[in-house]
């Protein structure tokens, strides 16, 4: 199975439970990682993955002051038409929401990281908050998503996270199907749960 990069920044933050600074680094998804898109509608719930290969993600670190670090150099692209929902006719219709034909790629620009002074360990899970820009249909948003990590070895860990999204902040239109029968409600729910290797 493939994966996707849509929120894989932030397996970025992983590194710094063993360094404190990362330069020129590089992340590895590994094959056990999962994402999943979530949505609703006023007939029945939805979920959409992405289908897609990527190459290691380089990306650079800088401390500025206890806890808090910024990304330099580091974007990340996910293709439109690599979301699959599991069925045509709502591919087509999501693709087209997104506008894809004009903006084919989502671009994820992770900015900052904060890492409070203790980290909030339990069961081995540790609490952070990462930010960054996204580029969704031609509009960019600044986001903020809790992290929870867990390293699983040397340079090995997880990652998860949950985010509820407005697609009408991006100013994009929930997508309808059977002429209109079918709406999607704005709000979409992206859950991630990431293994990652990094070098």
């Amino acid at each position: 199975m493939r994966y996707p990069v849509r929120f894989t920044f932030l397996l970025l933050v992983l590194t710094i439970l063993l360094s404190g600074y990362a330069d020129r680094e590089r992340a590895y998804i590994l094959e056990e990682s999962e994402l999943t898109l979530i949505g609703t509608s006023n007939i029945k719930p939805f979920s959409c993955v992405c289908d897609e290969d990527f190459e290691p993600i380089t990306y650079e670190l800088e401390q500025h002051c206890d806890g808090h670090y910024i990304f330099k150099g580091t974007r990340l692209r996910i293709p439109v038409r690599a979301l699959d929902c599991g069925n045509r006719i709502m591919n087509k219709d999501l693709y087209e929401a997104l506008k894809a034909d004009a903006y084919p790629e989502i671009v994820i620009q992770p900015e900052e990281l904060h890492l409070p002074l203790a980290l909030n360990a339990v069961e081995g899970w540790s609490d952070l908050t990462a930010e960054a820009s996204v580029r969704l249909a031609g509009r960019s948003r600044q986001i903020s998503l809790p992290v929870r990590v867990k390293a699983l070895g040397k340079a090995k860990f997880r990652i998860q996270s949950r985010k509820t999204l407005c697609m009408r902040d991006f100013g994009i239109t929930p997508p309808t199907a059977m002429g209109g029968l079918i709406k999607v409600e704005e709000e979409i729910d992206i859950r991630f749960d990431l293994v990652v290797a990094t070098q």
